[in-house]
């Protein structure tokens, strides 16, 4: 999908609270706490077709923590809850990975050399 090291660990901190994805990357890309900084530095390394797919893959990746204990609360299984973030998982990479090549075909580029 395109994406650096420094999506990935964005991805996996919003597995505490969906929220935390900007914070991360705030922190990660240094913008100096404005989101004005973060825009232009995301705008400098990533592409439009990465982008896209981060965004599709952030809106349906895994539950936050909370979600995930209500799903097992609610379901009363293991079994089915780890079915339900395995399936969200699954879902969510393809539809990256489409978006991606999507994006590409359309000519949105490619990932800038870092």
């Amino acid at each position: 999908m395109g994406m650096d090291w420094r999506l990935l660990v964005a991805l996996f901190s919003s597995f505490v609270a969906k929220e935390n994805a900007i914070a991360t990357l705030g922190i990660l890309y240094g913008n100096g706490g404005s989101a004005e900084g973060l825009a232009a530095g995301m705008a400098a390394l990533v592409s439009p077709a990465t982008g896209l797919a981060f965004l599709i893959v952030t809106m349906l990746f895994i539950p936050c923590v909370a979600t995930v204990a209500v799903m097992r609360r609610e379901t009363g299984s293991w079994r089915w809850t780890l079915f339900g973030v395995s399936l969200l998982l699954a879902i969510a990479l393809a539809a990256g990975i489409a978006a991606y090549h999507g994006g590409r075909f359309l000519g949105l580029g490619s990932v800038p050399p870092i």
